[in-house]
């Protein structure tokens, strides 16, 4: 197992004796092996989001799954689900406005959430020009991908 921004690869919920032998452990089943992307039979053994949370001491943090939404690092909104529970267009939360930026969220797919997930907000340059034709009363502004005119 190793370790990238903190975070586990793989999806055991167990533990590695002192010695690096891995045994006895359980992994939701998710497409993901246990260690490192690869599931040994004597190592760990997969199991269903009901049978994970029939087990006794699970943690509370197991039962609730986030989506936390963020803007240039910072948490907008963090909204709770239940496993495979979808988020609706209504809980999304606005994106920050930014000082000559437009924004929107990440692609991402909450129809069924089924771990944690981070959606992160784009912003992109407002490239805008203002143009005059002479001899009218006519102004345009344009955008990388809009153009408008105005009388």
């Amino acid at each position: 197992m190793g370790s990238r921004d903190s975070e586990w690869r793989g999806s055991i919920a167990g533990d590695v004796d002192a010695d690096g032998s891995v045994s006895g452990n359980v992994y939701l089943e998710n497409g993901v092996g246990a260690v490192d992307g690869v599931t040994y039979m004597d190592q760990a053994a997969a199991v269903t989001y009901e049978e994970l949370l029939a087990a006794e001491g699970l943690p509370e943090e197991f039962k609730v799954m986030h989506v936390t939404f963020l803007a240039d690092g910072q948490p907008v909104k963090v909204l709770k689900c239940s496993y495979g529970e979808a988020v609706s267009q209504t809980q999304i939360p606005e994106v920050p406005e930014k000082d000559g930026f437009e924004g929107s969220w990440e692609t991402a797919d909450l129809s069924r959430v089924t771990s944690n997930l981070r959606v992160q907000a784009v912003y992109r340059s407002w490239r805008t020009t203002i143009a005059s034709a002479e001899g009218e009363n006519r102004f345009s502004w344009q955008r990388e991908d809009f153009t408008r005119r105005i009388r």
